[in-house]
Order: C-alpha cells, then structure tokens, then sequence
C-alpha cells in the first residue's frame, strides 16, 4: 500500500527465528530501507528458484547472518536484505540486495574488495563491477540508487556480457515505493540511527583509514550538523549534489564528521567526506593506499597538495586526501559514467571551503 511517511520494519527480538522468510519481492519490499529491484532479463536457460526476506531487528550476540556456513563474527547487526536465488542448465547464482550503511561502501564493489576488477553496464549511470566475491566465487555487483546489489555465482559460468545486460535490467519493483525511499535521507534509512551497537571495522576505500575501537559507536542527522573546529565544505551547485546527512565519530579529542553529499538519481551517486582537524582523527598525512588494486598520483588543487587514487579513469571511483586551513580531509565519491578524472579534479577545485 502506498503511503506518505517511511517507517522502518523492525521485529522483536522474540521474533527473532521469523527473521528470514519466503516472500515475493512485492510483498517484501514495504519491510525494508532499500528498493528491490528485479531483472527484466535472464540468460534463456536460468529461473528463480527461490527469494527470501530478512527483516530487521535489534542487535543480539546469537545473530544468523545469511552468509551460507560462516558465522557471525564480524557483527551481530541484524541488518535487513532479500536473496534470490537463480538456476539453469549447470550454472547457479543469487542476487544479494541491501543498504550498505556499515560504512562508504568500500568503492563500490565492497564484496569484490582486494582483487583486481573490471567495470561492465549496469542501470544508467550506475557501473557493475565483475571479480571475485569474499566467498572465493566469481561475482559482481553494483549501487543502484542506494541498493547494493551482489551477484554471487556458485555453479558454471557467466560471461561479462550476460552480467552485464542482467544488471542493465533490473527495475523497482514497487515504482511508488522506490520514490518514497528517495526522499529519505541517508540518517533516516540507516540500521546504526536506529540501534545502540559498535561500529564495524571495514574497509572504507582506497586509502587505509580504519575506526577499531570496539566501543565506539556513531551518531547520524539528516543534513547539517554542528561539528566544532572541523570545517566543512560545501559543492559547487552545478554538480547536483546537496548536504544528505552528518554523522560524528570518535570522542572529544579526536573527533571526525563525515558528510554525505547526494545526488539524482534516487540519491544514488555519492561524494562522502571525512574530516578532522589536523592530527585529531584516523586520516594518516601523508596518507597510505589501502591495500585493493588502483592507480594513485599527487596532484594540485587550488595550491594544496592532493593525494588521489581511482580504480578507472573514466567511471571511477575516486579518493583524495589534502589539507584546507586546518581541516584534514578524506574524499570519496561512488562511481558512475561522468564520473571521470575531468569531473572530479574539477568538483575539488570547485568545492567551497570559506
């Protein structure tokens, strides 16, 4: 049923065993802070042999994550996801859908982390990246809008061109829904505004930045908020993108905002921003690469000395670190067609510091 407000759908923890349920994507999809999307398009010999619903829930030390045989030991966040599973004549494959909001999805292609990948279509303007997934499997995946969607193929094979008119295909399968999500900021949609846990040790990028304390635990608003002695940046206009949300990490004495800058469509492309004031924060100067395959060179802005990397040239995704009057900051941008080293030279160029 269309509506005009979102609410999370969070069961109880004593409902915890019906976290994981058969459901039909439409009747699913109001359960969830993401939107499912379905493809149009499947190789001629495969079907969808099953889809399954995990709802949310609060977090708990006995968590069943969805994650085959492993076990839960990277977090007992009880995020929310649907699976579909796909078979045909010797090959087999699921499609993963979810928010990624543990961190900046680590380039994109956090699944694909620390192998060499390569871009391929996806839905317009939004790239798949093909590689190897964490389970040793060929996969692929891509952000479409805000949906993280992760192919994992366990049986036979798939080419590049088969992938990639999937991924081409995919559509809402609730259009009005999918515009309800939209107008939500990134605060509002997150699993870690809603629950009292630590925050997970991931990768964030292309260069090493990291938060281990196992204790610490971060705070989102939708838009601006007041980061004192940090300051903050603003786009040049003619990008698209406005302030979504602000979310502070660290204590008093290191402190660290982090600005989520969105853009059309569905607020799926993204420039992130970690900023401390000088030392006080977890961005290293100089910085390191981070240990995923990229290309790296320094360069100027505006007189300041720029530390980039990217994956590709011509999509993306980029990262840069530099220093501004103080403020130590750490950029990020998802990838996408238009996203290429003209673009984002000139979205630092143009940022506006005063």
């Amino acid at each position: 049923m269309w509506t005009a407000t979102y609410e999370p759908y969070v069961v109880p923890l004593e409902d915890a065993g019906t976290r994981i349920r058969p459901l039909a994507a439409e009747a699913a999809q109001a359960m969830l802070n993401f939107t499912i999307l379905r493809p149009r398009y499947l190789p001629p010999d495969t079907l969808m042999t099953e889809a399954f619903l995990r709802v949310e829930a609060p977090p708990t030390d006995d968590d069943a994550i969805e994650r085959g045989n492993r076990p839960p030991d990277w977090t007992s966040a009880n995020t929310c996801s649907y699976l579909m599973r796909f078979e045909g004549n010797g090959r087999r494959f699921r499609l993963k859908q979810f928010l990624y909001d543990w961190a900046p999805p680590a380039c994109d292609h956090p699944p694909l982390w620390g192998g060499a990948v390569r871009p391929v279509p996806s839905v317009p303007p939004y790239v798949t990246w093909v590689g190897t997934d964490f389970m040793d499997r060929a996969g692929a995946t891509s952000r479409i809008n805000r949906t993280s969607v992760e192919m994992s193929i366990s049986e036979g094979r798939y080419s590049d061109e088969e992938i990639a008119a999937l991924f081409c295909g995919l559509e809402p399968v609730d259009a009005q829904f999918a515009r309800l999500l939209e107008a939500q900021p990134f605060a509002t949609l997150t699993y870690w505004s809603r629950h009292d846990l630590p925050i997970v040790n991931v990768p964030y990028g292309l260069f090493r930045f990291s938060r281990t304390d196992e204790a610490e635990r971060g705070a989102w608003t939708a838009g601006a908020a007041e980061t004192p002695g940090i300051r903050q940046p603003r786009l040049d206009p003619s990008f698209g993108f406005g302030l979504d949300s602000t979310g502070l990490f660290g204590d008093a004495d290191n402190r660290e905002a982090e600005l989520v800058f969105t853009a059309a469509p569905g607020r799926g492309r993204e420039v992130r921003f970690i900023l401390q004031a000088g030392n006080r924060g977890r961005i290293a100067w100089p910085p390191l690469a981070s240990s995923h395959p990229a290309s790296g060179e320094t360069v100027s802005v505006n007189g300041t000395e720029a530390h980039v990397r990217f994956i590709d040239a011509s999509v993306g995704p980029w990262a840069a670190v530099f220093e501004h009057e103080g403020t130590r900051a750490l950029v990020m941008t998802s990838s996408a067609h238009g996203h290429d080293r003209a673009w984002f030279m000139d979205l630092l160029a143009k940022t506006d510091w005063s």
